[in-house]
This record gives structure tokens, sequence and C-alpha cells, in this order.
């Protein structure tokens, strides 16, 4: 009989900000561990076994449980960290929330509207020669003193040159006070930067309040001219994105750059499964479209068709409505108007009265 595999159980630790770890980011929200058992070889054994638990299931259904950490050598060392250990961040994007925001905590008015994990004293038992990949995100990772401080220590203590470096960022700012990220950069062995954008223009502005897209586009160009860095736009998909990844696309392809796409699985209101039936044809063809600009996103838009056609959850619609309608209305915002759903949500408010 066939045994559940996943190479990050043994291979893997995310930092989260509350103070615990994970075996990945993927995995369900509430699953998570003391730290402390950074030191336990078995750390997450709980996981293992002849099918994949339940608190796996999002990265099940998506196929990419056994793919990304398939190249590491499960002994019970530490290869791959990802570096998530605070939710300080200057957005508040559409589809994010107060875990990983401190900006959204502040707009709730949370008492603790900045959270973040003291790594420091736990990173000596786990930096060393083993370390084979580093991702940071958030948070947004470059506002992070830790991050500065972490690859400052790595570059000190000759691991720089064995370790590739790989981010989720918002690019709404690279310089931290007085360093340079690109000096620091050329010390190691790969930097992968993945940018977060959903849309173009104003409707990015919308998806992810407080940013700028002409900043953007100038921190873009200026990584770009960085001929050492490996760039690609990470677009998040979901109800509210699908309608400008073709914008997207051609943006990518006018700066002769990669897209990734990753189907969005939480908020579930946010996700494509909340599709109405009368909008998922559209949604479809779309993608369809999608697929001939690009046809190496072929295996993730099949995803997202998928998602579409198994539309299960339509009855989250109006909660997607009531969230876009409040934030549009608390930040002077209109995402609303730039979404294809006023007449439809009109008409279904109103019918019985």
């Amino acid at each position: 009989m066939s045994k559940f595999v996943c190479n990050a159980l043994d291979s893997a630790v995310t930092f989260l900000p509350d103070g615990k770890i994970a075996p990945c980011c993927i995995i369900k929200n509430d699953y998570s561990k003391n730290i402390t058992e950074l030191y336990n070889l078995d750390r997450f054994s709980d996981l293992k076994g002849i099918e994949p638990k339940a608190e796996c299931q999002s990265c099940v259904a998506y196929n990419k449980y056994n793919r990304q950490f398939d190249k590491f050598t499960p002994n019970g060392n530490i290869k791959f960290i990802d570096f998530r250990n605070s939710n300080l961040c200057n957005l508040k994007c559409r589809t994010c929330g107060p875990r990983y925001s401190s900006a959204w905590a502040r707009e709730l008015g949370l008492e603790n509207t900045f959270v973040e994990t003291n790594v420091n004293e736990y990173l000596s038992d786990v930096l060393t020669n083993n370390i084979e990949e580093i991702y940071f995100a958030g948070g947004e990772p470059m506002m992070n003193s830790d991050h500065w401080r972490l690859i400052e220590s790595l570059i000190e203590m000759g691991l720089a040159p064995s370790i590739s470096l790989q981010y989720s960022t918002n690019l709404t700012i690279i310089d931290y006070k007085d360093k340079n990220v690109f000096d620091l950069w050329k010390h190691f062995k790969k930097v992968t930067v993945l940018v977060s954008v959903d849309a173009t223009g104003t409707a990015f502005e919308n998806i992810r309040s407080n940013a700028s897209w002409t900043t953007l586009d100038k921190n873009l160009t200026r990584l770009i001219e960085n001929k050492n860095i490996s760039v690609s736009l990470a677009f998040t998909m979901s109800i509210l994105s699908i309608w400008f990844l073709k914008d997207v696309l051609s943006y990518a392809l006018s700066k002769r750059i990669g897209v990734t796409v990753t189907n969005l699985t939480d908020p579930h209101y946010f996700t494509l499964n909340v599709m109405p039936d009368e909008f998922v044809k559209i949604g479809i063809n779309l993608l369809n479209e999608s697929i001939k600009l690009n046809p190496s996103l072929k295996h993730s838009l099949t995803q997202a068709i998928n998602a579409l056609q198994n539309n299960d959850d339509v009855f989250s619609f109006n909660q997607m409505i009531s969230s876009v309608l409040l934030a549009d209305k608390i930040r002077s915002e209109n995402l609303f108007d730039m979404l294809p759903f006023k007449d439809y949500a009109t008409k279904l408010l109103f019918k019985n009265q």
C-alpha cells in the first residue's frame, strides 16, 4: 500500500508570526507547533500516514505536495526555511487579513496590530550548512528588520554562496534604512523575486490597498535591470482578480518576465468556487484566452477552470460582495465598480422586495 509522502515534514520549517512553526505555508491555518519543536527531528510526525491528513487537503487538491520539496533528502535536518515571522506590512490587500498584515490589523482597530516572533535564539541552531533555500514572505519581508539581519548573518558565516533566496514581496519597498539589497544579494547562490500583482493600474491599487502602481513599476524596472536576479510576477487567482489576468499577462510580456499563478484557497468567499453560474462561462473563456497568451500557465489555469466548473458554494457570493462594498466604503475605493457583478448583485438583493 502506498504511503503519503511530503518531504516538507522532515526537511522544512515555516516560522509564523504567532510564535509557532509549521511544515509549510499551504497547510491549514489552524495547524501549528510550538517553536521549541524545532529541536525534534520528527517534529511533524502527526501529519504522516497512508493518506494525507485533513490539514494537508488544500495542498493535495492543487497537487502541490510532493513537488516543491522532493529535491530535499528527508533526514530530519532542516534544508528549507520559510521565514514569515512578522505580520508587518504596509498594504491591506483584499484577500489578506490581520494575521499577515499589520496595516489590516490597524484598520480593524485590533489591540495588537504588530505581531512578530523573535527567532534569533532559534536561528543559531538551524542556520547550518544543511540549509539550501530560504523563502521570505510576510507581512512584507522588505520591512522586516529580522530579514536584513538574517541575510547579513549568512554572509558573515560564509553560508551565503550555497544558499538560494526566494521572496514573495509587494515590491512597494526596496530600500531599507542604509542597506542596499543588491549589494547583499550578490553574495548568494541565487535570488528569485516573486512580485505580487493581481491587476494593473487603478485596479491593482484597489485590490492591494495603499499600493502605488507607479512605485511598483519603477521598482520592478530596477530589479529587471539587475541581471543576477530572477524576477516573476505572482498572480493570486480569485473571484476578484480573474477579470484582470490578461492585463497582467500583457504587462509581464512587455517587461519580458514570467508569471506564476496560485489559486486562492482562503478566505473561501474570495475563491473561484463561489462564482455564480451566470459568470462561469465568461470566466472559463478568459482563462482559455490566457492560456493562449501564456501556454506555460496551462496547468494552474486548468485548475482554475476546474474550480469554476465545480462552483459548490455560490451562497458565499453575498459575503464576497459585502466584503468588497464595505472595504470600498471604509477606504474610499471603488473595486466593486471594476467587477462585472453590479447588475447581478442588485437583482439578487432586491428580487424579493
